[in-house]
């Protein structure tokens, strides 16, 4: 299974790679996260393992949107050239959020592909609670 996330993530690595600064600011197919807090996101639940989302779902109240809006926060580059940076290093990561069914988390681990991939219109402004509060800084602007 790992083997198969492993050359996804190589392949979507590969795909964004001419994308224009609009395309990286494209809605995703979640229409609150731009192709860049999707791959972002994406950076996110490889560095989380089961005591890693144990504890980050408790922090966000049991909320899962803020749980994975916090993920975005702590993972998305200053640049989309950043955060795919932080996505290609982690590429053979084995790390994931739990789940009893592997291959139902290998198959979940494609779809954020096809909205990264399938993105391509006009460029939006990001929610709020994405926006970085300077160069310096990795939290949300109040």
């Amino acid at each position: 299974m790992w083997e198969t996330v492993a050359a996804e993530r190589g392949a979507l690595a590969d795909d964004p790679a001419g994308l224009t600064d609009e395309q990286w600011e494209t809605p995703s197919l979640n229409a609150e996260w731009t192709v860049h807090h999707t791959l972002a996101h994406m950076v996110s639940t490889a560095h989380t393992g089961p005591l890693g989302f144990g504890v980050g779902i408790v922090r966000s109240g049991f909320r899962f949107s803020e749980f994975a809006d916090r993920g975005i926060i702590k993972h998305i580059g200053f640049t989309p050239a950043e955060t795919l940076a932080s996505f290609r290093a982690i590429q053979h990561s084995k790390k994931a959020p739990p789940d009893r069914r592997p291959p139902g988390w290998a198959r979940r681990s494609s779809t954020p592909r096809t909205s990264v991939v399938r993105s391509a219109s006009p460029t939006t402004t990001p929610p709020r609670r994405w926006r970085r509060a300077s160069s310096s800084s990795k939290g949300p602007t109040p």
